[in-house]
């Protein structure tokens, strides 16, 4: 992912932590199920649009989820919540599609999310546990990215591979058609005029007239040798 969209990831979804903070904390919370449903259709309406690229559509979908699941944890007892494993599945999610800092940002986003609502051990607890499943977000986020380069490196590889065997194929076919189209030709001609010299030869000395004869004979089988090589050219293009 390059630098700018990075970038933009980090800003967008801070930003969205930060507006579900005001939002839980102002007299809006009432409303958290209808912003909930407004941002699901959102989402897919957003999702149906093909001119959005798949960065944007990425993006969108995390933002999306990370302000529903805030909006959902903060309403059914933020720390004590049993929908927080719902920001385990973020963060895994962020590890997936994004990079390392935009994943390390988010969640650091996200404590200071919850650290005004923490106050038990079990808070403090939980709280750390978004760190420990951090690393294991960005291990897991950067095997993803090698197999995708490495299957990237494999269709490349692939392509010049077939680029190059087709190359080989197109010049084999070229050279086998000179062979039986050009060469026959020319065999033919002179074939014909060996023929012409040999039908008077009679003032010929005699290892002139054997000259000429071997040169015939030599001349009719490379004619077969060719009729051969077509043969075989028709069967690999067929």
């Amino acid at each position: 992912m390059p630098f700018h969209q990075t970038a933009l990831t980090i800003l967008i979804l801070c930003f969205s932590t930060a507006f579900s903070f005001l939002w839980v904390n102002s007299p809006l919370a009432a409303y958290n199920l209808q912003l909930i449903a407004l941002l699901l259709i959102l989402s897919v309406f957003f999702f149906r649009k093909k001119r959005i690229t798949a960065f944007w559509k990425t993006l969108i979908g995390l933002t999306a989820f990370n302000i529903a699941a805030l909006l959902l944890i903060s309403q059914t007892g933020n720390l004590n919540s049993p929908l927080f494993f719902l920001i385990y599945f973020f963060l895994l999610g962020l590890g997936f599609l994004t990079t390392p800092p935009a994943t390390l940002i988010t969640a650091l986003g996200l404590v200071f999310f919850f650290l005004p609502f923490s106050s038990a051990q079990s808070d403090w607890l939980k709280l750390g546990s978004l760190f420990l499943i951090t690393p294991l977000c960005l291990i897991l986020g950067r095997q993803r990215q090698e197999m995708e380069e490495q299957e990237k490196i494999n269709l490349a590889l692939k392509e010049k591979k077939k680029a190059a065997d087709q190359a080989l194929s197109l010049q084999e076919t070229t050279s086998l058609l000179w062979l039986s189209l050009t060469l026959k030709n020319n065999l033919i001609e002179i074939t014909e005029l060996l023929n012409e010299a040999l039908s008077d030869v009679a003032h010929l000395p005699l290892h002139q007239k054997e000259i000429l004869q071997k040169a015939y004979r030599k001349s009719k089988r490379l004619l077969k040798e060719s009729d051969a090589v077509k043969s075989l050219i028709d069967q690999q293009t067929d």
